[in-house]
């Protein structure tokens, strides 16, 4: 990694870190800059604005997500099996990079993201998105919009990640294979 490249990263880790801690009006680019050890000069180099900063944030983490998510998925395995290899990879990488997690659940819907960047967002649920329509089409799941579909297969995945950050509940293996399964039999027929 390139000297420039590692600024880059610096700055876009202490944003992730100040932004989740502080809050994205309490996280000036003045203190991103203090806490990354660069100059304000520096960070407008790399991003011209705050909201610049933010979305390339937002989108680099989608990525990530997007990539962790189909580590070892198979495109022609059962749908129950791309189900739950999906779902088990999207708990693992939330609870290593829990800062990932709580920017993206604050932010997903901040009017500092734009549309551009919610589209590149969404556009990264293709292949689950594609899943539950092959699923609908072979009726192993239940009949309704793809979208509702994915909330609530998802959504309980959310609540648990943030009870595990919150020290609500403790999350292991074992724990997040019941939980998966819980996922998929609200949506399975």
């Amino acid at each position: 990694m390139s000297d420039e490249q590692k600024k880059r990263a610096i700055i876009l880790k202490t944003t992730l870190r100040l932004v989740v801690e502080h809050g994205l009006e309490s996280a000036p680019m003045s203190l991103i800059a203090k806490e990354a050890g660069v100059g304000m000069g520096t960070i407008y180099h790399y991003f011209p604005s705050k909201d610049d900063l933010i979305n390339v944030l937002y989108r680099e983490l989608k990525q990530a997500v997007h990539e962790n998510m189909l580590r070892n998925y198979d495109y022609n395995a059962p749908i129950r099996e791309r189900f739950f290899t999906i779902w088990r990879n999207l708990f693992h990488h939330y609870l290593k990079h829990p800062l990932d997690f709580l920017f993206l659940e604050q932010y997903s819907i901040s009017p500092t993201i734009t549309l551009e960047s919610k589209a590149f967002g969404f556009k990264l649920w293709a292949e689950p998105m594609q899943l539950f329509e092959n699923a609908q089409h072979q009726q192993v799941v239940k009949e309704m919009p793809l979208y509702l579909l994915m909330l609530i297969a998802s959504a309980p995945l959310n609540n648990l990640v943030r009870g595990h950050l919150s020290n609500q509940i403790k999350l292991d293996d074992g724990l997040i294979e019941v939980a998966i399964t819980a996922c998929w039999d609200a949506i399975k027929r």
